[in-house]
């Protein structure tokens, strides 16, 4: 018997195909799920890198001592869930009852976290353990969404997967901490659930859990109510099952009112309530989302339009129903007080996997080949360096707070008070009675009036108010010659007000009872001067504290 040997393509001929045409060869040798499987573990290899840079650079070390942090706004939510695992309650000072976050869920698992032990210098970096582990579940759940709309997916796989690590309104805020990441994986695992098993006991748990993991999700609990009543074959079983998924949210209500005596968490009145220009500011994070995302979210929503009108599949609609409920509250509410597109981080793991959808089809055109990359290139290349993807966030002045609250828990009497402007670092690290001079965690200063040309969260202060509740130490959040010069460099500004740190110290409360009585420090004079008053016993103590000894 003769064998006929086997035909071999020259390397000369695959060199001339080009290494689109070379990788997709490789890709078609292997099974979709070989493929898949192989982008889910490269793109956690990634993300696990991103996640160790993040936490190299966003920890500092102090007397010795390493402190790890997330954003400011996330360690807001850590002083919250560690008064709760000490037995103080959901509160940011014990005895005070304000609801300074909007995220429970995060919170609770927060709570967890420090409960289980982790002290303070570290607890952030097993928050951030977290999240990694959700962002990898995001990965395999998008992949798995993917397969019931093209279950050979390969190609489309690895796009996918190249928009979920590259993607800087997913990754940024994931690597930082916040909860968008928690509230992408339950909206993800509803539609996985639903598609894959039906109305079943995960798809209700999940819409369940939705506006518990922000408190102002309820837009999103809205949109995927509608696509169950859309999608249902028993509409009033689906509605009875509906009001079930309703009742942890009307629990919550009813528990917040309670326990806070309001029916609102606190940061509603701070950020929403006589916001100027609302809707006008709303569309325009709006207009930011679909400038960033315009050229993917085209791909993906002419994929989502064939799936329903061609295939006759009406599971397409999920994306329609994910963005446009996120782009209607987004105009409501007025946007986000942060550059980024952080209320949309959510919906892009329904976009890119539509997205794929649409890969899957044009990748076998040149023309559909070269619109693809024109997306992932418009979409996944950051406008910054590309470490800006996983850097972190400057929120709060993370690297001079840190150490200022840690030299107060060293040095400050336990007993003292301190008034902060960004609430985060400080209070958590000095675990000092704090107060909060925007707001977040004060009902007086959240129901004040917008300042002119105030900022969303950042547009509300009370000099007169915070510094006549005669806090023991005020942390001025910049060097002693600023602090001095505040007055003049608010003038000839149009809206002075808008600059709320230079406002506060160019106040008279702040300059005729505070600003005599400066922390004697060269680290806190050159970076962040705290301040006293005569009628603190701290102020007998200003001349005595140590220098830090600070390592990046």
């Amino acid at each position: 018997m003769t064998t006929t040997p086997t035909a071999q393509t020259p390397p000369s001929t695959l060199a001339r195909r080009g290494p689109e045409r070379v990788l997709a060869s490789f890709a078609l040798g292997l099974t979709p799920a070989r493929v898949q499987g192989l982008a889910a573990l490269l793109g956690s290899l990634v993300l696990a890198f991103m996640f160790y840079e993040h936490a190299r650079a966003a920890s500092i070390s102090v007397n010795g001592v390493r402190y790890f942090w997330l954003d400011d706004d996330q360690m807001i939510s850590m002083r919250y869930a560690r008064h709760l695992a000490e037995g103080h309650g959901l509160v940011w000072n014990p005895g005070e009852y304000v609801e300074g976050y909007s995220n429970l869920v995060w919170v609770l698992i927060m709570a967890a976290v420090h409960a289980l032990g982790a002290p303070d210098h570290h607890a952030a970096l097993y928050v951030l353990g977290v999240n990694f582990a959700l962002h990898v579940g995001i990965l395999v759940l998008a992949l798995r969404l993917l397969r019931v709309f093209t279950p050979d997916a390969r190609a489309a796989a690895v796009v996918v997967i190249a928009g979920l690590v590259f993607s800087m309104d997913l990754t940024f805020w994931s690597v930082n901490g916040f909860e968008t990441t928690l509230f992408a994986f339950v909206q993800l695992g509803f539609l996985v659930s639903l598609f894959v098993r039906g109305e079943g006991l995960g798809a209700y748990s999940c819409l369940a859990l939705i506006p518990l993991v922000r408190s102002d999700g309820m837009h999103v609990f809205v949109g995927d109510a509608a696509l169950l009543v859309w999608l249902s074959r028993d509409r009033a079983r689906t509605l009875r099952l509906l009001a079930l998924a309703a009742a942890p949210l009307a629990a919550h209500f009813a528990w917040r009112k309670a326990y806070y005596g309001e029916w609102l968490p606190n940061t509603y009145y701070l950020k929403s309530v006589g916001l100027p220009d609302k809707t006008w500011m709303g569309l325009r994070y709006a207009g930011r989302y679909l400038e960033r995302y315009g050229v993917v979210l085209a791909f993906a929503a002419s994929a989502a339009a064939a799936v329903v009108w061609l295939r006759r599949d009406p599971r397409g609609l999920a994306f329609f129903s994910t963005v446009a409920a996120t782009l209607g509250y987004s105009v409501v509410v007025g946007g986000d007080n942060f550059e980024q597109c952080r209320f949309f981080a959510h919906t892009l793991p329904v976009v890119w996997v539509f997205a794929g959808v649409a890969g899957a089809v044009s990748m076998s055109h040149p023309v559909g080949r070269a619109g693809l990359h024109v997306a992932l290139a418009s979409t996944l290349v950051p406008f910054r360096a590309p470490h800006s993807i996983y850097s972190p966030s400057a929120n709060g002045d993370p690297y001079d707070q840190v150490v200022v609250g840690v030299m107060l828990r060293e040095q400050a009497l336990p007993e003292s008070s301190v008034a902060v402007i960004p609430a985060g670092m400080v209070p958590y690290f000095s675990r000092l009675e704090s107060h909060d001079m925007l707001g977040k965690a004060d009902a007086h200063i959240a129901r004040l009036d917008y300042v002119p040309g105030g900022e969303p969260a950042h547009g509300k202060y009370d000099p007169a108010y915070s510094f006549g509740r005669s806090p023991d130490l005020f942390v001025s959040c910049r060097p002693r010659v600023i602090v001095a010069a505040a007055p003049q460099h608010l003038e000839g500004r149009p809206h002075p007000e808008a600059d709320y740190v230079l406002s506060i110290l160019a106040s008279e409360p702040f300059r005729s009872r505070y600003m005599p009585h400066r922390i004697v420090s060269t680290f806190l004079g050159n970076r962040t001067q705290v301040f006293t008053h005569e009628g603190s016993p701290e102020n007998e103590r200003r001349t005595a504290w140590r220098e830090p000894v600070v390592i990046p």
